[in-house]
């Protein structure tokens, strides 16, 4: 039943749904998949149906937004949520929970180790135990962005864990498909082929921008070259 629900943008234009209806859908739909990966655009679109309330109104489902939050976060298969752009998330920078959006966007398991242990009522410890361990498979992928190679005793160092532990959770991460790597055994080393990037910046869009344009222009070149070359054995082909 769930899945006839999740074109919500079709149901939204379909329905013509008033605004707060269209938030009590929402909201019911995240209830449904709070253990489920669908539930990353009905967050997005829950949160998009604040922009443009008053502030005291935001504030007053300050309790349903943390929870839909925190229950998308704890989802196996989340490993980004670009929410933090929202009206009904920015309002609340001062709250443990935009620390812990914050932190899970962009930072370590340090720094969520942190913050758990300041704020034990934000989740419990066999969800903290679970998020830890999505934390430093996150981790490994900002640490492995910036560097072609990695020394297991930074890796370890950096996540917290046993030397001895690092290859399972170098395997962990490339079972996720958010890293590609070549373990060196004899030099204790991790050469980085490729690595997801958690976030997209502006830099990374320009960056992207350019690979696409040089892509392009690659591909005309070749196809001059081709076209010259048939048009050169076409010549041929008359004499």
């Amino acid at each position: 039943m769930v899945s006839q629900f999740l074109s919500v943008d079709e149901w939204e234009r379909e329905l013509q749904f008033p605004l707060e209806k269209r938030r009590e859908f929402c909201y019911a739909l995240l209830q449904l998949l709070k253990n489920d990966n669908r539930a990353v655009p009905i967050l997005s679109l829950y949160l998009k149906s604040f922009e443009n309330e008053e502030v005291l109104v935001i504030e007053s489902y300050c309790d349903a937004i943390q929870q839909v939050v925190i229950n998308t976060i704890k989802v196996p298969e989340v490993n980004h949520l670009d929410i933090l752009k929202y009206k009904a998330i920015s309002l609340f920078k001062d709250k443990p929970f935009y620390k812990l959006v914050d932190i899970f966007t962009s930072g370590n398991c340090q720094s969520f180790q942190e913050i758990f242990s300041s704020n034990h009522s934000l989740l419990s410890q066999s969800d903290f135990e679970s998020l830890l361990q999505k934390m430093r498979i996150l981790t490994i992928t900002s640490v492995f962005s910036t560097k072609e190679a990695v020394s297991f005793s930074e890796i370890s160092k950096t996540l917290g864990i046993e030397e001895e532990e690092v290859e399972a959770w170098i395997v962990d991460a490339s079972s996720r498909d958010l890293i590609m790597v070549k373990i060196n055994q004899p030099q204790k080393l991790v050469v980085v082929r490729h690595c997801a990037k958690r976030s997209f910046e502006s830099k990374d869009w320009e960056l992207l921008g350019a690979k696409v344009l040089s892509c392009r222009e690659n591909f005309v070149s070749i196809l001059e070259t081709v076209r010259r070359a048939k048009q050169a054995n076409q010549q041929e082909a008359h004499i």
